[in-house]
């Protein structure tokens, strides 16, 4: 159906935005964040129908607010931090002349803000904020697109794809030699065993079920489904490299390994686990080389990651559970 491509697409380039986002803050690259907030200001009037502006253009620096719409009195702080300091800080920081205004948070990478529901906030007196409604996460802006009519589908579809329709536009020529070059970075990595390590099994397996069984959201599925096509290409760089006499494949698959494990049990939910595997990577090579394009980092590792989780290095294989011999997939 017209209706489902549609939708599929606008769910892949905000997952893979979110994504990035997040990598990027993750390394103080920080630049890029007024980039979507003039993103934002478009894709929410069309959205919801608004008279959304840029609050910074009409004041630099306005505390807690960074779009503004006077027209329908609605307030937004764009966040890549969800927490509830963070949200109660914006709260406590809105100008008292935005009485009878209302305001809405909007974690822009985070794919659930369910647990900032959980909490109480203080608001100031005319101050309007309901924590149900008004924490714009990533499940609930698609929750909403899903049910569009179609023709305004079109719309939201047709305005994401000139905004982000290049977000994963690369040289496919240049991935060999670019991989490569991570591949061998990451093989550098100290390679220790311990006897308590679980060597995992690559049992074969259906994506789909490993995806539910590991109750991943949407948002991780579409950057799975997206980057599973390579696998072939990885396979070939491994066997090209490892010609040298090196068991580069074994090293890199370990180290994915030994990131999830250690990862594994300070992740509030397996959506956080996933990205803060990529994150974790992509933050030891730019640390090695901080001249390799942080874009492009982001997403050969994140290619990297999806292939460890094809192999069943990373997160649990559903077709092992119940055998002893291994715990984790």
């Amino acid at each position: 159906m017209n209706r489902e491509n549609y939708y599929n697409k606008i769910d892949e380039l905000l997952a893979i935005l979110a994504h990035r986002i997040r990598t990027n803050n993750r390394l103080n690259l920080t630049s890029k964040n007024i980039h979507m907030e003039n993103f934002l200001v478009h894709f929410y009037n069309e959205l919801f129908d608004l008279a959304i502006v840029n609050a910074n253009f009409l004041s630099q620096n306005t505390k807690a607010i960074d779009l503004i719409d006077d027209k329908n009195k609605k307030i937004y702080q764009v966040s890549s931090t969800c927490t509830k300091k963070k949200l109660q800080d914006s709260l406590d920081n809105v100008d008292n002349k935005y009485v009878g205004y209302e305001f809405y948070f909007s974690p822009i990478a985070k794919a659930d803000a369910n647990h900032l529901k959980r909490h109480k906030y203080n608001t100031k007196a005319g101050i309007i904020f309901n924590k149900n409604s008004n924490i714009l996460d990533y499940t609930k802006i698609m929750n909403h697109i899903i049910s569009l009519d179609i023709r305004k589908l079109i719309i939201i579809h047709n305005l994401v794809e000139l905004e982000l329709g290049n977000i994963l536009s690369f040289n496919i020529n240049n991935m060999g030699s670019y991989t490569s070059e991570i591949i061998l970075l990451l093989s550098k990595e100290p390679l220790v065993i311990n006897d308590n390590d679980a060597m995992f099994n690559t049992t074969e397996f259906e994506i789909d079920k490993k995806i539910d069984f590991n109750v991943l959201s949407n948002a991780t599925k579409r950057i799975i489904d997206e980057f599973k096509y390579f696998g072939n290409r990885i396979n070939n760089k491994y066997l090209e490299l490892e010609k040298q006499g090196n068991n580069i494949r074994y090293s890199i698959l370990f180290l994915f390994q030994k990131t999830y494990l250690k990862l594994m049990d300070s992740c509030e939910n397996p959506d956080d686990l996933f990205t803060k595997i990529t994150e974790s990577i992509v933050e030891k090579l730019y640390l090695i080389n901080p001249n390799l394009a942080i874009e492009d980092l982001d997403l050969y590792v994140t290619i990297l990651t999806v292939d460890a989780f094809i192999r069943c290095k990373i997160f649990e294989n559903p077709n092992k559970i119940g055998d002893d011999a291994s715990v984790n997939a």
